[in-house]
């Protein structure tokens, strides 16, 4: 994997659990087609990633600052929870022009 500092977007949300479903604070970088995921944000080995090509980047109608990702390729729709109603929309509009990317 080459280096996640020349990332589009970056910074804190809330990802439910596959698991156990509580909302846990995480670090995200948007690159290319792929979110990555971290723990915490000086770590350098993400904890996950979601690919994003021919993802639906949807805004819940019912929390004004949650988005979900979801796809025939994705394994579960991934829950996110933002700061506020601005931070969730910069984010499923930078997630939405990344479905679309080639790389």
């Amino acid at each position: 994997m080459s280096t996640l500092s020349d990332a589009t977007l970056a910074g804190f949300l809330q990802k439910k659990g596959q698991h156990v479903k509580l909302f846990r604070s995480r670090y995200f970088k948007l690159r290319g087609n792929y979110l990555y995921y971290f723990k915490e944000e000086t770590d350098i080995r993400p904890r996950g990633v979601i690919p994003l090509k021919d993802a639906t980047i949807t805004m819940c109608e019912k929390k004004e600052n949650q988005l979900e990702i979801s796809g025939t390729h994705l394994p579960r729709t991934y829950e996110l929870l933002a700061q506020d109603v601005h931070d969730c929309r910069k984010w499923a509009d930078e997630l939405k022009k990344a479905t679309n990317c080639a790389t």
